[in-house]
């Protein structure tokens, strides 16, 4: 699938990852119309990303098994550990 627009990372006791979908001041992301009186629902576009960064963060749980070992260009551990489970998006 897309690849995610930004793909973060913390800084707590434990790193993990955050996958972002960005989208520009230009997105609507309200439904043209209400859904109800008062109640608006989100866009399409809105809604698409939402579904998009969430698939993003499956296949990383699976591709990476809830873990990831970071290396140097010649594949060595430098020595930082990220974790995927529960990723923010």
């Amino acid at each position: 699938g897309k690849r995610a627009d930004a793909l973060m990372k913390t800084r707590g006791i434990i790193s993990n990852l955050c996958f972002i979908e960005i989208k520009t001041h230009k997105t609507k992301l309200l439904a043209a119309s209400p859904y109800r009186s008062g109640c608006w629902a989100p866009s399409n576009e809105l809604s698409g990303a939402i579904s998009q960064v969430q698939g993003t963060v499956a296949s990383a749980v699976d591709e990476f098994s809830g873990h990831l070992i970071t290396t140097d260009k010649e594949g060595n551990p430098i020595g930082e550990e990220i974790f995927t489970q529960q990723q923010r998006s």
